[in-house]
């Protein structure tokens, strides 16, 4: 991981304390006058921001991307999936091997558990499905989600490497559009939809709808329409392999690995591109 050179934290140092004593000074020399500047300051970087978003709601209100042709070939996905203290881990990887529409021989589901619940569900499923499902269960580990990421890439096979949360439900036709998108689009990047699925049990699952909807389908969207940076969700992520192998992976300490990762992709001319297809999921109720 590069560090900032210490000439430069020396130098925003300095640039810090000279705003701040400016601004000190000017409250005290010119009270009224630095007040009203810094409303006025204030309201404009508020309309700036507003008209700045709203160039991505009105462009993410369109449809998202789906890709129009058909490839002559399937890719080979590899599915991580992190899980700690998961009991639906069995039903996402059945669901992922039995119900989402693509060749079987072509998934391949690298379960990282970092407890022994969850290591013994999916050694079951391993024993089940020994061609389709491998398995790590870490004893000595760093505990986060990116770290795992890291250590499940290390068994994939495939051509495109996907994000999976245990308790996430894949859409049946998703990984023929993700292969479509790869395949015949040759776009490297992709973003799922995320939709709550248990939108009526409560007003706290209305409002988190609201927020993914809102986010994905919209304001995401807008992003990837314009081609601009374009943050990844913590599932859902489809890249293909050797664009991650170039940007290293993913960075075991930093919590927000997606959008870390997704602003590495883009520094480096990979675009996401939020993709007509969705990831449901159930959020607590209370």
């Amino acid at each position: 991981m590069r560090r900032v050179p210490r000439f430069l934290l020396r130098r925003r140092f300095y640039y810090l304390v000279i705003l701040l004593a400016s601004f000190a000074f000017g409250l005290y020399a010119q009270t009224r006058l630095t007040l009203l500047a810094l409303a006025y300051l204030s309201v404009f970087l508020y309309l700036f921001w507003g008209l700045y978003n709203s160039l991505f709601l009105f462009s993410g209100l369109k449809s998202p991307y789906s890709p129009a042709s058909q490839p002559s070939r399937f890719l080979k996905f590899s599915l991580i999936l992190p899980a700690v203290k998961e009991p639906l881990i069995e039903r996402t990887i059945t669901h992922l091997l039995t119900e989402v529409d693509y060749p079987k021989a072509l998934k391949e589901l690298v379960v990282v558990a970092d407890d022994e619940q969850t290591g013994r569900i999916a050694l079951r499923l391993q024993q089940m499905y020994p061609r389709n499902v491998k398995l790590i269960v870490r004893r000595q580990f760093f505990p986060t989600k990116p770290s795992a990421l890291d250590d499940g890439f290390a068994l994939c096979t495939g051509e495109v490497i996907g994000v999976v949360d245990a308790e996430d439900i894949v859409e049946n036709d998703l990984l023929r559009k993700v292969n479509a998108a790869v395949a015949a689009d040759n776009h490297s990047v992709i973003q799922a939809i995320l939709r709550i699925g248990n939108v009526h049990d409560s007003w706290i699952t209305r409002v988190f709808a609201c927020e993914y909807a809102g986010w994905f389908r919209v304001l995401l969207n807008g992003r990837s329409r314009l081609r601009m940076y374009a943050p990844l969700g913590g599932t859902g992520n489809y890249i293909r392999a050797d664009a991650l192998r170039s940007m290293a992976m993913w960075n075991p300490l930093n919590l927000a690995e997606d959008a870390e990762l997704a602003l590495r992709l883009h520094l480096n001319g990979y675009r996401t591109v939020v993709i007509d297809g969705r990831h449901g999921r159930r959020l607590p109720s209370r």
